[in-house]
């Protein structure tokens, strides 16, 4: 069996943080999370993380190289090559690892070159002659993963019993995204490769939305700092839009009420309060399924975390009061049933593969879906049902997810495995470890919701937002709406999930 720490990642943040967070979630879930180093993610918090490094760098039986596109490239703040400074702590683990003969498989990600001995400086130029190992975009990740798994197997031995796929992380917060075994930031930026590719990372589609009727059901908002209302706004427009049959719009009678149960902890994650509450929720039809959607009331609420708050980031802020209007919004993640429904109605810009989620079940939600695909299933359910159906804003999805509450999750200061699914050997602030599942669950099994009614905001799959990358909050509408102007439009935002 491996031992402890067998496995070392080095990689740089600004240059494959999130492939880097999925390569060490496959690897963790295989070889067992005490196997494998992750680098900063996985120093105690107190020590000298020079020191530690150097010590898990003479430990380890093999390290793993991640080389994005930058990597080779990226500057410090002064414009010199980061690679060219001997205290560089990637150029120190790697010469380390050489100089010690230790195994150093260099792991490029798609369209990156191993680099020359000519590019390399000093003791680093053992690196260009090291046999390299691949981590493409879907469909090809998890083929490479195996292979790499493989080749680690011979080096460190094979773990006792092999776990399937990646280890789910720490749920993000409502707030605003890197991706770890340890706890995470609650915003995540995931590269999309437009109509010409997959999409990279175990992601979930996102809860379609719809824009709710000014004739619809006006339900009431919770009670706890219940947001101010606020008249409802049209969709903002496709620039691709499908077209659709006329269907009347939605009213009172299209809806029909539902019981749920509201969580509260405290800040050790003990249950401290159950309350029932009721919303109500329409139900559209695909095929021989359906899709609950729930009738989210409009409001103000101040978007980002505050800068006192547990593990914040400055891409969480500055916080802003945003102003929005009433939509519907998915009850759950969309489930794999519902994914295969909408792959069988007509394509309208894109193929869309009806199998193609790693973890099986109807009631499994979908994982594996790029951006692009995302959009396609809202355009192809909007043709079908005459509805505007869209992904979320990040605005729209925070608001959704918080339901009134200003805490870090909407269950309170904390969260744990009873309430939502992810590695439950990290935790938040004062709360308990707990499961680690290792899959993702069935949408709902929890059996609570949020004070809106909607489940799974936190944990088990990521959800696609419509917005572009950007680093911060500087500058952002405060009407709703997506964030497509500026910042990076190959970069879309992710929220709420583990996998």
């Amino acid at each position: 069996m491996p031992e402890a720490n067998s496995i070392f990642v080095s990689y740089r943040r600004s240059d494959s943080n999130d492939l880097t967070g999925r390569i060490y979630d496959r690897l963790a879930a295989h070889f067992g999370p005490e196997v494998v180093f992750r680098d900063v993610q996985s120093i105690p918090f107190g020590v000298d993380f020079r020191t530690h490094l150097q010590q898990q760098i003479g430990r380890c039986q093999v390290v793993v190289a991640v080389i994005g596109t930058t990597w080779l490239t990226v500057e410090d703040a002064e414009g010199n090559r980061r690679l060219n400074n001997p205290n560089d702590w990637v150029r120190a683990e790697l010469e380390t690892a050489l100089n010690r003969d230790i195994p150093l498989i260099p792991v490029l990600m798609e369209g990156v070159r191993l680099p020359s001995a000519e590019d390399l400086p000093g003791d680093l130029k053992g690196l260009a002659y090291r046999n390299k190992a691949h981590a493409r975009t879907d469909p090809d990740f998890h083929p490479d993963m195996d292979r790499l798994i493989r080749r680690l197997e011979e080096i460190v031995g094979a773990p006792a019993s092999p776990q399937p796929l990646v280890a789910p992380s720490t749920p993000a917060r409502p707030g605003p995204a890197q991706r770890s075994a340890s706890p995470i930031s609650r915003r995540r930026a995931i590269q999309i490769l437009g109509f010409s590719g997959g999409g990279i990372g175990a992601v979930l589609l996102g809860r379609a939305i719809l824009q709710s009727s000014p004739d619809a059901l006006d339900p009431a908002p919770p009670e706890e700092n219940p947001p101010t209302p606020s008249p409802p706004r049209t969709t903002p427009p496709d620039p691709n839009p499908p077209e659709t049959p006329a269907t009347p719009a939605l009213t009172a009678a299209d809806f029909t009420p539902f019981d749920f149960e509201v969580v509260k902890v405290n800040n050790t994650g003990e249950v401290v309060s159950r309350e029932p509450k009721q919303a109500q929720a329409f139900r559209e039809a695909i095929g021989a399924t359906f899709l609950d959607l729930v009738a989210v009331p409009g409001g103000t609420f101040t978007m980002g975390s505050p800068d006192s708050e547990l593990e914040r980031t400055s891409a969480e802020g500055p916080q802003r009061d945003v102003n929005v209007p009433a939509f519907l919004m998915g009850k759950y993640p969309v489930t794999q049933a519902q994914w295969k429904a909408v792959a069988a109605l007509p394509k309208i810009g894109r193929d869309l593969n009806a199998d193609l989620a790693y973890f099986k079940g109807d009631n499994l939600p979908v994982e594996q879906v790029s951006w692009d695909a995302a959009v396609e299933f809202c355009q192809r359910l909007s043709k079908q049902t005459g509805r505007a159906y869209r992904l979320p804003s990040e605005a729209e999805w925070e608001y959704a997810c918080r339901a009134g509450t200003t805490t870090p999750f909407h269950f309170g200061e904390t969260i744990t495995t009873d309430l939502a699914n992810y590695n439950g050997s990290s935790t938040y602030g004062s709360g308990p470890k707990g499961e680690f599942r290792q899959k993702t669950t069935e949408v709902g099994s929890f059996k609570i919701a949020n004070a809106f009614g909607l489940y799974d905001m936190h944990g088990n799959v990521w959800d696609w937002c419509a917005d572009h990358w950007h680093e911060s909050y500087e500058g952002a509408p405060t009407d709703g709406s997506a964030w497509t102007t500026g910042g990076d439009d190959s970069l879309r935002v992710l929220r709420g999930g583990s996998w």
